[in-house]
């Protein structure tokens, strides 16, 4: 069921898909989420409920997402619990419910340890996380960003919190925008890790080096790094 499933969604055929992932969901029965010790039930239930989501996602059914999604919270830690709840914020975006992506997105990656301050900051929480953002930034050449490849799949799906949470600062006129692409290139830089997710954070500090500095070198070196 999960294959079949997949193959549908690849043919974008997502009502035939989300049959066959509840399909699978319903013939693991009481043994859901159970490791056995031989075949992992608990990595064959994230898959099937991942699917159903993002199936659900597709059809546009936020009754469901929201439904799949929570059995996924339930039931596996928070780190890999991360696509779940960008697959959660996606089906939010569609309906234009921005403050709760962005409400979900900040407590999510202070979570992650990452340090992005609980209320909305000022203009001096500001300057102060551009200037260091800077710091770190001057101590890598453009070759060696450009030249860092993926540190893992956990990575990945944090940027993508992050660009998900980011996308709905827009449409609010956060101050978190500035913030949350501030700390963004900073875990970029300290992960070593570079690629079209991180791209969104280095062009938004060209920015606001812009804006808030009026550097226009420094913004035309870091359009260029994101470029």
């Amino acid at each position: 069921n999960l294959i079949v499933g997949k193959e549908m969604s690849v043919r974008s055929n997502f009502g035939c898909a989300l049959h066959y992932y509840e399909q699978g969901i319903l013939f693991i029965g009481n043994g859901v989420w159970i490791d056995d010790g031989v075949i992992s039930n608990h990595q064959l239930c994230l898959d099937l409920y991942e699917g159903a989501s993002n199936a659900s996602l597709a059809m546009r059914n936020h009754k469901l997402v929201d439904y799949y999604t929570s059995v996924i919270f339930q039931n596996v830690r928070f780190e890999r619990s991360i696509p779940a709840w960008i697959i959660l914020m996606t089906s939010l975006e569609s309906f234009g419910k921005h403050k709760e992506i962005v409400d979900k997105g900040i407590r999510l990656i202070r979570r992650l340890n990452i340090d992005v301050p609980p209320s909305p900051p000022g203009p001096r929480e500001l300057v102060e996380s551009m200037a260091a953002t800077t710091r770190l930034a001057s101590g890598f050449r453009v070759e060696q960003i450009r030249k860092v490849q993926s540190r893992g799949r956990h990575v990945r799906n944090v940027f993508q919190l992050f660009i998900r949470t980011i996308v709905a600062t827009f449409s609010l006129s956060s101050p978190y925008l500035p913030c949350l692409s501030f700390v963004m290139m900073q875990y970029s830089l300290q992960n070593e890790f570079y690629g079209i997710e991180t791209s969104v954070a280095f062009a938004n500090f060209a920015y606001f080096n812009i804006v808030m500095k009026q550097d226009y070198i420094g913004g035309q070196h870091w359009a260029t790094v994101a470029l």
